[in-house]
């Protein structure tokens, strides 16, 4: 195949797939800014007197309500995903995946823990799963191939990790790369691979939680 014809295969593709793209990469490229001039408190130092720190979240709760309401609002959806928790395998998965996260709370128990699991719930692992999985990789999986969606959603998904500590945390520019490949591409196949199996995006959120929350608990 020629080079002329792999950039036009390359330029369709993109094209086909420009609206979930620029949404994501717009909200990505404000939430960055955003947080530069807010900035996030370190999780560890937030004790119950200062709870009102989670209030800078809020545009992140706002978009996990708005894109939770998306996924749900069709009706194919709704089907499969309580078809998914009628499976004994599944069932087994999400509950094994609870434990690990009550267990990770539960034995290093502390006010900034509780406050801790429920940014990394609600914030990181339902915006993340609803973001980039519900909306950008099923969006484009519609319209192309599981190899195809896990590439694209995947280096955006890895240039929201990259461009943030890019814009707020003063990271290097080839630090935003090596996202890509690490928390984009691996993360997104890892996480999509578990969402296609069983069938429902809980999954997929139990176990984004569980890996992040372990870092920030051990």
């Amino acid at each position: 195949m020629t080079t002329d014809k792999k950039k036009k295969q390359i330029g369709v593709l993109l094209s086909e797939h420009a609206i979930p793209l620029i949404i994501t990469t717009s909200i990505i490229i404000s939430e960055s800014f955003y947080f530069m001039l807010f900035p996030k408190m370190d999780l560890h130092e937030i004790s119950l007197d200062k709870i009102s720190e989670l209030l800078k979240f809020l545009p992140e709760a706002i978009l996990v309500f708005i894109f939770m309401l998306v996924y749900f609002s069709e009706d194919h959806v709704r089907k499969q995903e309580l078809n998914a928790l009628k499976k004994v395998y599944v069932l087994f998965i999400i509950i094994i995946l609870s434990c690990i996260g009550l267990f990770m709370l539960l034995s290093h128990f502390s006010h900034a823990n509780i406050i801790g699991a429920i940014y990394y719930f609600l914030f990181v692992a339902c915006f993340e799963e609803f973001f980039f999985r519900a909306y950008l990789y099923r969006n484009i999986k519609t319209k192309s191939s599981f190899k195809v969606a896990v590439i694209l959603s995947g280096v955006v998904f890895g240039l929201a990790h990259g461009f943030f500590r890019w814009i707020a945390l003063g990271y290097r520019w080839y630090e935003v790369f090596s996202q890509v490949f690490g928390a984009g591409i691996l993360g997104t196949l890892l996480f999509a691979f578990m969402y296609e199996k069983s069938g429902t995006i809980l999954v997929p959120i139990l176990l984004h939680f569980v890996l992040d929350y372990s870092g920030f608990v051990w």
